[in-house]
């Protein structure tokens, strides 16, 4: 018979080993005596009993390593127990229908006993700052300054069908800017919110979700939040929740309990700054007929200072005539005067 572990000769001058032959030539050392180990019991087996004593199976992992175990079942380790295990550290070919972790074909067994616990330290997580923020903007001052249609909101698919009902439910025409995020994923929703347009079109953000599990993971993500601030835009949040506070709603400049809220505070904001608008029209009209209505009075009493005018110089025209007719009588006066004189004087 044919022995199937050998292969056939290699092209380049040497035969090619076999997964079975390599591991055949596999030799793997222990530390010698006896070692301790700690880590956190998982995958803790029922006791198996070999004759008069029992023997518990499981894997002691910490960080991304794990090493089986079996010890005695009096001293057995529970799920999720941090344990120290002192013993003797044992290989074998791994069983193929074993679940065991394999390094290569080789199983990794830590026998001896459970010796005491331990207490796990977390590790201390960076904590992401926030970026301070400006005065907080409310949402109908936004729609009055910028529109509905300039407010993007970041949102789910029921978040988005809600707001949008709720928007058109009030009479409005307008409809924000909708972008579908991953509530999900925090990596999802971040390249969500950096896929909004920048070129001024989109002056105001909303986040919103249509309500569920995992709150959290988006509004309680200092990254996410870090994020939505740096924009340095107005956001708002409608998160689906009326009791609990997350870090999003903290640092939003306003908050909604629900997609249909916020859709109704659009709707009626819109209305609001359509009023103001009409008004400011009005205003303006009225302040158009006043300046033209000024503009007579001030042609008329242009006018009626240019007559003034024209009847200050007739007057003093007059005066002249009169004051030169008056001369001319004196003269007349005079030459009469003279003419008798001179008759008279003959006459004697």
């Amino acid at each position: 018979m044919t022995d199937q572990r050998r292969a056939p000769p290699s092209p380049y001058g040497r035969a090619p080993l076999t997964p079975e032959v390599l591991t055949d030539l596999i030799r793997i050392s222990a530390p010698d005596g006896v070692i301790a180990v700690k880590g956190i019991a998982k995958e803790v087996k029922e006791p198996r009993v070999y004759g008069d004593h029992a023997t518990v199976y499981g894997e002691l992992t910490l960080g991304a390593a794990l090493v089986s175990f079996a010890v005695p079942a009096e001293c057995a380790p529970q799920e999720d127990q941090a344990v120290i295990i002192e013993g003797h550290l044992r290989f074998k070919l791994a069983n193929r229908s074993g679940n065991n972790v394999w390094r290569g074909n080789w199983q990794v067994m830590l026998v001896g006993h459970v010796v005491g616990e331990w207490k796990p330290v977390a590790m201390p997580t960076r904590v992401i700052p926030l970026p301070e923020r400006g005065e907080r903007i409310p949402l109908s001052m936004f729609i009055l300054n910028h529109g509905v249609e300039a407010l993007a909101v970041l949102t789910s698919h029921n978040g988005q069908r809600d707001l949008a009902q709720s928007v058109s439910s009030g009479k409005c025409e307008q409809q924000p800017q909708f972008v579908k995020a991953n509530f999900a994923n925090p990596d999802a929703f971040l390249q969500a919110l950096d896929a909004i347009p920048t070129d001024g079109s989109v002056r105001g953000l909303a986040v919103v979700r249509g309500g569920g599990a995992g709150l959290d993971v988006i509004a309680g993500s200092r990254e996410v939040v870090a994020a939505l601030l740096r924009k340095d835009l107005p956001f708002y949040t409608a998160l689906g929740h009326d009791s609990d506070v997350s870090l999003a709603d903290r640092s939003a400049d306003q908050v909604f309990h629900t997609p249909s809220e916020l859709g109704t505070a659009i709707a009626r904001a819109a209305h609001e700054a359509d009023d103001r608008a009409k008004q400011h029209q009005r205003l303006n009209a009225q302040a158009g007929l006043l300046d033209r209505q000024k503009a007579q009075l001030d042609d008329q009493a242009h006018q009626i200072a240019q007559l003034g005018t024209d009847a200050t110089h007739a007057a003093e025209v007059a005066n002249g005539r009169a004051r030169s007719l008056r001369n001319m009588l004196i003269v007349a006066s005079l030459l009469i005067a003279a003419l008798l004189w001179l008759l008279v004087r003959q006459g004697g």
